[in-house]
């Protein structure tokens, strides 16, 4: 790769894909190099242009590891999106369902929330550590507002996920319009190394969906509240429990399970342990390779639905994101009891 670099010809197929590899499981740190391991598979591009392999799985682009490791460089592995309503919208909205409504007919129901959809209009997206315009952004935001259609009941679930608005009992209407936010974050321990800390094992699973409850006032300003109702935990917790389940259904998440790993790699390559030990400089790729750009999305339709509970009206609108912190992941990695990974 880098022979083709420096004589100015672009990546091969192969490379560009990252040879077929389907999930990075073993990171080797070596003297003279950095290998990364996993299952490959032959690949082709689907009706979406994604490369998948037979099964529908996404491989690796060589692009969002590009993405990783400027991103370690220059925002130190930290980086994310969110998907909010606009604050004028959402007072707008407070104060439209502060309007008396009496019983509504199943037509003027449907209005009625057409009415609320308008309302809450368009919400805006912000992407921040990676270019807004680049292949990472748009796993990001993709995977992050699937999960909030999920959630709303407003796309398929698979087994043993029920919808958030799906849960809701008579017991647990809210006033007004309910704001969740969901997010997706590495999940702790998603490393473990050898002995030696020459040798890296991936968790089966590094995402998992966090939540909390928001507050909002008149102005359609929102307060978090740092928790969660039982049902908005049992909503984040159900999700990450059936991820896997959710990875072979929509291979979007497939993408962000694979693009966090590739975080995680890109910040190992620059803990103080690594680089004191080692004879080689992991960013040489980042130095010489900026990741491909495309057209930053900045808003995006509002994710609101809605449910009659014994003629009580429930809204629920949600914000969120992405939020991944790579240092923090990688201050305490476990050790395993023995050397499995290094002799994998």
């Amino acid at each position: 790769l880098m022979i083709r670099l420096a004589v100015g010809e672009e990546p091969s197929t192969a490379m560009a894909h990252l040879a077929g590899l389907k999930e990075i499981q073993y990171v080797f740190l070596l003297d003279q190099d950095v290998v990364i391991a996993g299952p490959a598979a032959g690949w082709q591009l689907d009706g979406d242009g994604i490369a998948v392999t037979a099964t529908g799985r996404p491989v690796l682009l060589l692009d969002d590891l590009i993405s990783m490791l400027h991103c370690t460089r220059r925002n130190r592995g930290q980086f994310g999106c969110s998907i909010d309503p606009k604050r004028e919208n959402l007072a707008a909205t407070q104060a439209f369902l502060a309007r008396p409504t009496g019983t509504l007919k199943p037509s003027q129901t449907r209005k009625w929330v057409e009415r609320i959809r308008d309302t809450l209009g368009l919400q805006d997206i912000r992407v921040y550590g990676i270019d807004p315009s680049g292949h990472a952004a748009r796993v990001i935001v993709e995977a992050d507002y699937h999960m909030k259609l999920l959630g709303m009941g407003l796309e398929p679930t698979v087994d043993g996920l029920t919808s958030y608005l799906g849960s809701i009992q008579r017991r647990d209407v809210p006033k007004g319009i309910d704001v969740l936010r969901w997010w997706f974050t590495l999940k702790p321990a998603s490393l473990r190394q050898n002995q030696s800390g020459s040798a890296f094992e991936f968790a089966t699973q590094v995402v998992r969906l966090q939540c909390e409850n928001e507050l909002i006032s008149r102005d359609g300003s929102r307060t978090g509240t740092e928790d969660a109702s039982e049902l908005n935990q049992q909503f984040a917790h159900q999700f990450t429990q059936h991820f896997e389940q959710l990875r072979r259904e929509y291979p979007i998440y497939w993408q962000l399970e694979n693009l966090f790993r590739m975080s995680l790699v890109a910040g190992l390559l620059q803990t103080p342990e690594v680089q004191a030990t080692k004879n080689w400089k992991g960013h040489t790729l980042a130095d010489i390779v900026q990741p491909a750009q495309g057209i930053a999305p900045k808003e995006v339709l509002s994710i609101v639905n809605h449910r009659v509970i014994d003629r009580r009206h429930v809204v629920v609108g949600v914000s969120g994101g992405v939020t991944v912190n790579v240092p923090s992941a990688l201050k305490t990695i476990p050790t395993a009891a023995s050397d499995r990974a290094a002799s994998a």
